[in-house]
């Protein structure tokens, strides 16, 4: 949906010639306003719509006027677009004046999932490697090189479409311009043809040796695991997916298992069994001597055999107490050295040692004010191991599977700022959970992965993300850091206009970059840019909304604002922001029994909103 209403925004400035576009040389005029969407709790009822005992949402038809046609492909002057599977925009086009941006009441910005498959079914990523010449980004901003830059001056220098500083080329990287203004080897480089593309990345762009893939497995042993049934699930899951796990003949695997005391395994390949040694409660600082994490390759039959005892190991056991903290300082020392996977699993909250938990749940609190105190977490403990785990490149994935209250509010900060991922399989019980749980973590194990990311995303001047969304630790202010991103990682960027557009400039740029390790090894940058058209027109702006890109940044919103106000005025909040929209829609006119004509992309949002 996304790409063929982007489609129509272009079909409406077919004419303009991207590469001689000279609309980013026009500065831009000072001014200074912003928009902040559910950044604030209703202290009274919203204006519009009134609300007595249940809100309502003004009636409304929808309009059948459409956008401009389509084009007849996906491109634009020749240019690839950046398909949507990896960076969908909330709204097609891009307001001129801030003003218009705040009357449109739709939070523009972009849902970002760097790594999904999807596209890569149907339209591959092109590699790019430049060679001697080096990347070539604008020296100021640094931005990457992209189909919509402006070359000039025989093809010696050309103008970034972010900052608008003028750069000179690489002598590697020159070729002489043909007599509409474009390279002569134009459509020979793919940086220069495809909205996304992905860059070799030289050794500059490296610390260290890109690490090989690591999952290191800390598993919960008590008996609320074995008796439901978890621990046997895991051990299954893991010994099937061996041979799939992403990475070889680099991969490297370890384990650790708790209770109240932490087993760790001896996988050394000479082995013909493995050896568990345990460490009790008073030893928990004890750094081990032995092989625990070893290579997949050289010690797959130990591995195999450490997986189908397991069960087994434990199936008499009638310890009841969890000492998850201890175990997690523990993995973590093993793990911090290389980077990669620290996958938990947890089959009840934990009760021993450090990091344990009181059961604070109170269905008392539940639908009152004072319920936002049970979704804040209990203490900064895993929190400070979080934050210690992604400066070592070290990505945290929980399975929680606990027949009791498990404090999600406490245990998720693991993985928030990891980059991680949070399975909730309440009341686990064998039968009733054992297919989703073993599909969930046979996908986390098998998928595409990349390791040591991170991930900026610049805007065209004027322009600014005032607002990001999703599991990372941000540095240096816009700079999102991401141990670990997969296939399934998406993120949400809200940005706003400080800035005037002049009414040349047809377009805006936003470009991300992403720099990762691949499993097998290889440093890349994957680069995504994007053109929107811009408009003074409200109709333009409420027309190319991409409802569902709309709506999950609403929802990511909303929930990045619940433990901080009660989930009621989060509700309100929503339900406000609708009728912010639909009064936005008054532009279209009235039915003639008086109700608001809606456009077509905004028909379903009522429905969205209150379901």
């Amino acid at each position: 949906m996304t790409d063929r209403y982007k489609q129509r925004a272009y079909a409406k400035i077919s004419n303009s010639n991207t590469n001689n576009y000279t609309g980013f040389n026009q500065p831009f005029p000072t001014g200074n306003s912003q928009i902040n969407d559910l950044s604030q709790t209703p202290t009274s009822p919203p204006v519009y719509p009134t609300h007595t005992s249940e809100p309502q949402v003004p009636s409304y038809q929808t309009t059948t006027t459409s956008p401009p046609q389509e084009p007849p492909n996906q491109t634009l002057n020749s240019v690839v677009v950046c398909p949507s599977e990896y960076m969908r925009t909330t709204v097609n086009v891009f307001p001129r004046t801030s003003s218009l941006l705040k009357e449109s009441a739709v939070p523009y910005g972009f849902i970002i999932q760097p790594l999904n498959q999807a596209a890569e079914k149907y339209q591959e990523i092109p590699i790019v490697d430049f060679g001697t010449a080096g990347v070539v980004r604008c020296r100021n901003c640094r931005g990457y090189i992209n189909p919509y830059v402006l070359f000039f001056d025989g093809g010696k220098r050309w103008k970034c479409n972010l900052c608008l500083l003028s750069n000179d080329v690489p002598a590697a990287y020159h070729c002489p311009l043909d007599a509409s203004g474009k390279r002569q080897d134009w459509l020979q480089r793919p940086e220069l043809t495809h909205g996304a593309v992905e860059i070799v990345a030289p050794e500059e762009y490296m610390v260290r040796p890109p690490q090989p893939t690591v999952f290191f497995f800390c598993i919960d042993v008590c008996y609320y695991s074995i008796s439901s049934g978890m621990l046997n699930s895991v051990a299954k899951t893991i010994l099937e997916c061996l041979d799939n796990l992403p990475g070889e003949p680099r991969t490297k695997i370890g384990f650790v298992t708790f209770d109240s005391n932490i087993h760790y395994y001896n996988l050394n390949s000479a082995l013909s069994t493995p050896q568990m040694y345990v460490i009790n409660e008073n030893n928990f600082e004890f750094t081990p001597d032995v092989d625990v994490l070893v290579s997949l390759k050289e010690s797959r039959k130990v591995i195999a055999t450490l997986l189908e005892r397991l069960p087994k190991m434990f199936a008499q056991s009638q310890n009841a107490q969890a000492n998850l903290g201890s175990a997690l300082k523990f993995a973590f020392e093993i793990v911090k050295k290389i980077g990669g996977k620290l996958i938990v699993f947890s089959s009840i909250a934990p009760t021993k040692g450090q990091g344990a938990l009181k059961l604070r749940e109170d269905v008392n609190l539940l639908g009152t004010e004072k319920e936002v105190s049970l979704l804040k977490p209990q203490s900064d403990f895993y929190k400070n191991i979080a934050i210690e785990a992604s400066k070592q490149q070290v990505c945290i994935d929980l399975f929680l599977c606990s027949p009791k209250y498990t404090d999600i509010a406490t245990l998720s900060e693991l993985s928030q700022s990891t980059s991680g991922q949070v399975f909730y399989y309440p009341e686990f019980i064998t039968g009733k959970d054992t297919l989703k749980f073993e599909k969930d973590l046979e996908r986390n194990l098998t998928r595409p992965v990349g390791f040591e990311a991170v991930m900026r995303t610049r805007c065209t001047k004027g322009i600014k993300v005032i607002n990001q969304f999703g599991h990372f630790l941000i540095r240096n202010n816009d700079l999102l850091a991401l141990p670990a991103v997969d296939a399934d990682k998406a993120f949400a960027l809200q940005i706003d206009l400080n800035d005037t557009l002049s009414s040349s400039d047809n377009f805006v740029i936003f470009q991300t970059a992403l720099l990762y390790t691949t499993s097998s090894g290889e440093r890349r940058i994957r680069v995504f840019t994007v053109a929107l058209p811009t408009t003074s027109s409200l109709k333009d702006c409420l027309n190319y909304v991409d409802l569902e890109a709309c709506m999950n940044m609403m929802g990511k919103m909303a929930i990045s604002k619940v433990p901080e106000t009660s989930l009621q005025s989060v509700r309100e909040a929503l339900v406000n922001k609708c009728a912010q929209i639909i009064r936005a829609s008054r532009c279209f006119g009235y039915s003639n029994n008086a109700s608001v004509v809606l456009p077509e992309s905004l028909r379903m949002l009522p429905s969205y909103i209150l379901s």
